[in-house]
């Protein structure tokens, strides 16, 4: 709630005077001479006497208002912003109460840089943030800088907008004109300060060289610009190293560059990080340097200063090495001169030769023999290849078995090999007899008895396993003829279990008989001259069937059984005598069994038709009036439809 000054009270109290003296009475209604602000009188005067204020006042100046008091226009008088008695027809903004003593050049916005709080001057921090939301945000030495540097002051003595173009030139022209070192003016610098100054600090500039194609690297990289644009000469400087590195050039003496004839392109070899010490792309040249040939000195190669013309083939340097050398001595007829066919670039001992590239490649052991176990006497041409050159004698001594009687011969690698000389393997498979299954694990004495390798007797299983053929009892081969192919029925895999194939004879294996042991057929040892007819050996079986002699069954058991299963049988051949299959007698009308027509078992002969039929006498007689020699019976039934049909 705001309490009304001492004034205040002062111009309400006149008031009420006025009205007093000139209205008609209290009674009739009056115009607020405060213009309409809705707010009731009781709000600031007393029942009692008009020109009586509240004190304090109960009127809210912040609620009751669209202008809420803030910072000193608290404690203002009321007079100071309402100078007449009609208090809605004040303005709210600050220009209305407030002179605009910078002619409208800032904007006609006070707030923008004033506030409530305190009129001015504005603290530094203030006026800092409210320059950064205008069109020249500060930064750097900016922010320290006083206004009136920027902003003159008028004859009236207040502070302006700026007018002019925001860029430095504007305000450090003066700066630009007496810059000597180097003089911007004479030189034509340009007006655009921040290619080399920067809103920090003034000075030390830098000016950005990568933009005029000559970026500064390493040592190039220095502030005093004189040491490279002499006489202040910034136009037309040369950019090659030549132009400033040429006394240095002409005095080089280690190497000596002139008398090297080396190139002026001092890149070549130096680097703007550091002159010394330098580096050579050998890589560039026809000779790149690998292996040991990185480390001598340059003098090693290039004799005398000379840089040109020298030659890359490896003798040119190594010639002494090739005289000098004595294990092997190095002779044009046996060594050719071109070096790295021995040795390499990373050392010149040891060396190695590539045998791969001969008519010899080294394999196995050969590869970790001395050259001088096969190249005696330092012979290197014309060393024979066959193995019997060098192994003649490991060929003579060899006593299991013993090779000079055996009359092996003398290619070694038919048995050995360059990866080990023993065990020794011979390839059975180029003979007459491949090794297969068990032959493969025997020992060569087990076959070759006696050491002879070469007049075996046969290839034939019958003349090694004779004994076996004489000594097998199950079943017993010699007397019944057994053939002596033991192939036959035994493999090399396994000698037992022996299997003969059946299907090769007149009689292959089908059915139950696959599984039959040979003696229940070929009884007493007995394998040849055997009948393949099943009576022979299922005779018994045909005499104590039911009936099958007396109902005189023919011998041959395969019109009713089979090789799977000897029962159940089946008789197929009934079509010859009545068709009982298909048609109006097939199986589903006499239940597949034999007995629905053959009523007496003991004899197939008889048969009954009437029984299976829905005939009678009366009526068979009846519809057979016009037959001749009708007798109504199944056998005269039979004997005038043998095939079932009426």
């Amino acid at each position: 709630m705001r309490i009304l000054s001492p004034d205040m009270t002062t111009l309400i109290s006149l008031i009420f005077f006025f009205l007093a003296g000139f209205t008609p009475g209290f009674s009739q209604p009056q115009t607020n001479p405060h213009g309409n602000i809705g707010i009731d009188c009781q709000a600031c005067h007393v029942a009692d006497s008009w020109t009586v204020l509240k004190n304090p006042m109960i009127f809210d100046h912040n609620s009751s208002t669209r202008y809420p008091l803030t910072g000193t226009h608290q404690s203002v008088a009321c007079l100071s912003c309402h100078r007449s008695l009609n208090f809605s027809q004040i303005n709210t903004d600050c220009k209305s109460c407030h002179e605009d003593i910078h002619r409208g050049t800032l904007g006609q916005s006070c707030e923008q840089c004033h506030e409530t709080m305190v009129w001015g001057p504005l603290s530094h921090g203030n006026m800092l943030n409210i320059h950064q939301r205008s069109r020249f945000p500060l930064t750097g030495a900016h922010q320290t800088a006083n206004c009136t540097s920027c902003h003159p002051k008028s004859s009236q003595g207040v502070m302006f907008k700026v007018s002019s173009v925001l860029d430095c030139f504007s305000c450090h022209h003066t700066d630009y004109k007496t810059a000597k070192n180097p003089d911007h003016q004479s030189l034509g610098f340009p007006v655009d300060c921040q290619q080399c100054h920067s809103p920090f600090a003034w000075t030390p500039s830098s000016f950005n060289h990568s933009l005029f194609s000559f970026p500064l690297t390493g040592t190039h990289a220095i502030t005093d610009c004189n040491s490279c644009h002499q006489n202040s000469t910034y136009k037309g400087t040369p950019k090659d190293c030549f132009s400033c590195h040429k006394d240095v050039y002409q005095t080089a003496q280690h190497p000596n560059h002139v008398s090297g004839r080396l190139s002026t392109l001092c890149e070549t070899c130096h680097t703007t990080i550091s002159w010394e010490p330098s580096t050579f792309n050998h890589s560039s040249t026809r000779f790149p340097l690998t292996g040991a040939h990185v480390l001598p000195s340059c003098e090693s190669c290039h004799v005398n200063g000379q840089f040109s013309g020298i030659a890359t083939d490896c003798f040119s340097c190594h010639q002494t090495d090739y005289q000098s050398t004595l294990n092997p001595k190095h002779t044009p007829d046996e060594f050719p001169f071109n070096c790295q066919v021995c040795h390499s670039e990373v050392s010149w001992k040891p060396a190695a030769f590539d045998h791969n590239k001969t008519t010899f490649p080294l394999t196995g052991g050969h590869t970790t023999a001395t050259c001088e176990s096969c190249h005696s006497g330092g012979v290197y041409t014309g060393t024979p290849k066959d193995c019997a050159a060098c192994h003649l004698k490991d060929s003579q001594s060899a006593l299991n078995p013993r090779h000079s009687s055996a009359a092996f011969s003398t290619d070694c690698a038919s048995c050995h090999t360059t990866f080990g000389w023993e065990p020794a393997q011979f390839n059975h498979s180029l003979t007459r007899f491949p090794l297969t299954g068990s032959h493969t694990s025997q020992t060569c004495e087990s076959c070759h008895s006696g050491g002879n390798y070469t007049t075996i007797p046969s290839t034939d299983c019958y003349a090694c396993h004779q004994a076996d053929y004489q000594g097998t009892t199950n079943p017993k081969h010699s007397p019944t003829s057994f053939p002596f192919t033991c192939e036959t029925c035994h493999q090399t895999t396994s000698w037992t279990p022996a299997t003969f194939d059946h299907n090769k004879t007149a009689f292959p294996l089908t059915g139950g008989h696959t599984t039959a042991d040979c003696a229940s057929c070929h009884i007493n040892g007995q394998y040849t001259g055997l009948a393949t007819d099943c009576k022979s050996c299922h005779t018994p079986d045909y005499n104590k069937a039911v009936n099958h002699q007396t109902q005189g069954y023919p011998v041959k058991c395969e019109t009713c059984h089979t090789n799977a299963s000897w029962s159940p049988s089946s008789y197929n051949n009934h079509n010859g005598w009545f068709p009982i299959y298909s048609g109006k007698h097939k199986p589903s009308v006499w239940s597949s069994k034999c007995v629905t027509c053959h009523t007496v078992s003991t004899n197939f002969k008889v048969f009954v038709c009437t029984d299976c039929h829905e005939h009678n006498k009366t009526s068979m007689d009846k519809d057979h009036r016009e037959v001749s020699g009708y007798v109504y019976n199944s056998a005269n039934c039979y004997s005038c439809h043998p095939d079932g049909n009426d």
